[in-house]
C-alpha cells in the first residue's frame, strides 16, 4: 500500500473516530455523565490534532508523488523528443536528394551497361572497368548511408522500450487528480488548524463556565447571577458557532452546538425555577 493510500485510510479512520466522539459528547451532555463528557471533549481535541497531523502528512505525500510523476513525465518527454530527432536524421540521410538521385542514376546505368556488355563484347574491357567503378561507388554510397543510419538506430535501441501513449495519458491524469487532492488537503489542513483553535476556545469557555458556576453555587449566589453566567457563556459560544457555520466546518458545528444546547438547557432550568414575580 502506498504512503498516500495509508494516510487516506488513517484520515478516514480518524474522521470516523471523531464522529463517534461527537456522539459520546452528546450522550454525556444529554445524560449528564461527567466522566463521559470530559473524556469525549479530550478525545475530540486529541483526534482533531491527530487528524491535522495526518492531513498535513497527506498533503506532503501528494506533493512528493506529484513531483515524482512530473519528473518521470519530463524524462520520458525528453527521451521521446530525442528519438523523434534521431529518426528525422535517419529519414533525412535516406532521402537526401543528391545521394538518392546518384544511387538511382548509377543503378540504371549499371543495368544499361550490363545489356551493352552482352551486345558489345569488343567493349568488354572498357565497360567492365566502368562497371567496377560504378559498383565500388554504389558500395561506398550504400555503406555510408548504412553507417550513418545505424549509429542513430543504435542510439534509439539503447534508449529502450518507451511507455505507450495510454501509460503517459494515465500518468498525466493521475498527476491532475493528485493535484486536486493536494489542493483539497491543503485547504483541509488550514480548516483543521483554524477549527482546532475555535474548539479549544469553546472548551475553555465551557470550562470557565463550569468553574464559575461551582464557585457561585458554593458562595450561595442567587439565580440571577447563575443565569447571567450561563447567558454570557452562551453568547460567546454562539459567536464561535456562527464562525464554524460561516466556514462550513460541519463536524465542529455539531460539537459546538452540543455544548451550546447544554448551556441552553441550564438556562431553561434556572429560568423555570425562578418565580414569575422575579421575572416580572
Amino acid at each position: 500500500m502506498s504512503r498516500v493510500s495509508t494516510l487516506v485510510h488513517q484520515r478516514d479512520e480518524l474522521s470516523r473516530r471523531l464522529q463517534e466522539l461527537l456522539d459520546r459528547q452528546w450522550d454525556g451532555l444529554s445524560e449528564r455523565k461527567g466522566r463521559w463528557l470530559v473524556s469525549a471533549r479530550q478525545g475530540i481535541e486529541q483526534t482533531m490534532a491527530e487528524l491535522l497531523e495526518t492531513q498535513t502528512a497527506l498533503a506532503e505525500a501528494y506533493e512528493v508523488q506529484i513531483k515524482q510523476n512530473n519528473e518521470w513525465l519530463e524524462r520520458t518527454k525528453t527521451i521521446q523528443d530525442k528519438i523523434a530527432s534521431l529518426q528525422m536524421h535517419i529519414e533525412h540521410i535516406e532521402q537526401q536528394s543528391d545521394l538518392a538521385r546518384e544511387i538511382e542514376q548509377l543503378e540504371k546505368e549499371q543495368l544499361g551497361l550490363n545489356d551493352e556488355i552482352a551486345q558489345l563484347q569488343f567493349k568488354l574491357k572498357k565497360l567492365y572497368s566502368r562497371k567496377q567503378e560504378i559498383t565500388t561507388r554504389l558500395m561506398q554510397l550504400k555503406s555510408t548511408v548504412e553507417s550513418q543510419s545505424s549509429s542513430y538506430q543504435h542510439e534509439i535501441d539503447s534508449l529502450g522500450q518507451q511507455p505507450s501513449e495510454d501509460q503517459l495519458e494515465a500518468c498525466s491524469r493521475e498527476v491532475d487528480a493528485m493535484t486536486d487532492q493536494h489542493e483539497l488537503a491543503e485547504l483541509e489542513v488550514t480548516a483543521l488548524k483554524d477549527g482546532l483553535v475555535v474548539w479549544k476556545d469553546v472548551c475553555m469557555i465551557v470550562s470557565d463556565l463550569e468553574n464559575s458556576l461551582q464557585a457561585a453555587l458554593a458562595d450561595g449566589a442567587d439565580k440571577a447571577k447563575v443565569f447571567s453566567l450561563l447567558s454570557d457563556a452562551s453568547g460567546r459560544i454562539e459567536n464561535h458557532l456562527e464562525l464554524a457555520k460561516a466556514n462550513h466546518w460541519s463536524l465542529l458545528t455539531v460539537a459546538i452546538n452540543h455544548e451550546l444546547e447544554a448551556v441552553y438547557e441550564g438556562m431553561k432550568i434556572v429560568d423555570d425555577s425562578t418565580p414569575n414575580e422575579s421575572n416580572d
